[in-house]
């Protein structure tokens, strides 16, 4: 039930803000339009529900632009081309496809998925429960698989190739607070990118 809940709100939230773009924008809008935006914010929000946080941010965008173009792309053929309800038309745009997309409004949600993102981490977080949002810019400078601790009590993160064998790193993970480091098991001093 709880899932459901959060579903709708963050629909309604979506679609509400997505209106009062198009009101800002353009001066009206369609309830139609609401209900498109409320599925784009749905899924721009579930994007990082699939990946790592440690996804740079810019990529999530990336990702929300590519979903937002490709909706607006299958809404637009069914309300204006099939319908002709004439929501928008970009044919007076370059490079649009059958006045439906363009590549300049796909800027504009890259841009847009920014405030979308937090928006939605910000409400899950706070009102659902879920995981404190935080984001990257680029992609981690190390190798480590971060994740859960391994069977051993190390935390996975610590594993770093070398050319010989596997080094263990004694910092702290950041994702994994408590570990552990075997007296047995020490760096290897061949390994020049060993973290101690």
């Amino acid at each position: 039930m709880k899932q459901i809940v959060k579903y709708i709100v963050l629909f309604l939230v979506g679609g509400a803000i997505y209106a009062l773009c198009e009101l800002a924008f353009r001066g009206y809008t369609f309830k139609a339009m609401a209900f498109v935006g409320g599925i784009c914010f749905i899924l721009c929000g579930l994007v990082n529900e699939f990946m790592d946080w440690k996804t740079p941010l810019q990529i999530q965008m990336l990702i929300c632009a590519i979903i937002i173009t490709a909706i607006e792309f299958v809404a637009g053929l069914i309300l204006n081309v099939w319908l002709n309800l004439d929501m928008w038309d970009y044919s007076n745009m370059k490079f649009n496809v059958m006045g439906q997309i363009c590549p300049q409004f796909f800027t504009a949600w890259f841009a847009l998925a920014l405030p979308a993102i937090t928006l939605d981490d910000f409400i899950r977080w706070k009102f659902f429960s879920e995981e404190k949002p935080r984001y990257q810019f680029t992609f981690p400078k190390d190798n480590f698989e971060c994740a859960a601790l391994g069977m051993n009590g190390i935390c996975k993160r610590y594993l770093e190739k070398c050319e010989y064998r596997y080094c263990k790193s004694r910092n702290k993970c950041g994702e994994c607070k408590n570990y552990m480091f075997p007296a047995d098991q020490k760096p290897c001093k061949n390994c020049k990118h060993v973290r101690r």
